[in-house]
């Protein structure tokens, strides 16, 4: 699951984690890939871009919550 880390798709902004529950953390990278594919979008370059081009404007935490997340992004690409 998730990027290739070895082939330069790597996520480069705010480092944090996604609390999926009280005991699972995703990687930034798996948690793209994870909103793109439930959302039905392509796993391409461009779209990971986008998404991570959006997640540059989150607070600042250690850790964001899957749901909270999930609406974040939704919202931003409403309308």
């Amino acid at each position: 699951m998730g990027w290739n880390r070895n082939d330069g798709k790597q996520y480069q902004g705010k480092s944090f984690k996604v609390l999926v529950s009280s005991n699972e953390l995703l990687e930034i990278e798996d948690y793209i890939d994870h909103f793109l594919r439930t959302r039905g979008y392509e796993l391409s370059k461009a779209n990971r871009d986008k998404i991570s081009a959006r997640l540059k404007s989150l607070p600042d935490r250690h850790h964001h919550a899957l749901s909270e997340l999930d609406h974040w992004l939704d919202t931003q690409f409403s309308g």
